[in-house]
């Protein structure tokens, strides 16, 4: 509902317009029909990014469309977020002291937690946020129970913040 709204300025339309104009849109953007042009650019400057990167591996020839090509990179590209993110989720987890088997059933849970897998088919900027969320969890627990660094907390902070500029 919110990739391709009728209005023309959904996720997609979002990172699209830095991916053909290098600029964050100027349009849509009064105060009275908004929709998702308002969020934080970081988002649609990776996806903008990720189109440039995938037009020039492109081996998808026989899609109908470029526009089909640019979206399905997105797609890979929210994947590959959900990936990680449950890398680091599992991460975190082996940190806690608990047992092998709440360790174990902590990790198959993890791997097939049914939200993650769904927002790896989303086009939108919750994807991103998540993953940079879990990098800040995982760095704060790994500062927590193993390493009292600053450089631990500092990645915490930093991915907190990173996660606050894609939501």
């Amino acid at each position: 509902y919110d990739t391709f709204p009728s209005t023309g300025d959904g996720h997609y339309a979002y990172a699209l317009s830095f991916y053909e104009t290098g600029k964050l849109p100027n349009y849509h953007i009064r105060v009275d029909d908004i929709y998702q042009f308002y969020h934080p650019p970081l988002n649609a400057f990776i996806q903008g990014g990720f189109m440039h990167l995938f037009e020039g591996i492109n081996v998808f020839s026989d899609l109908e469309s470029d526009m089909e090509i640019l979206y399905g990179s997105c797609m890979i590209l929210a994947s590959f977020y959900m990936s990680l993110t449950s890398y680091f989720f599992i991460k975190t987890v082996l940190l806690f002291p608990f047992s092998n088997k709440a360790k174990t059933y902590s990790v198959l849970f993890l791997s097939l937690y049914p939200r993650l897998i769904q927002l790896s088919g989303q086009l939108n900027n919750d994807g991103l946020s998540i993953l940079f969320s879990s990098i800040a969890l995982y760095f704060f627990f790994l500062w927590f129970y193993k390493k009292k660094s600053y450089l631990n907390i500092s990645l915490s902070a930093l991915f907190v913040g990173l996660a606050l500029m894609s939501k």
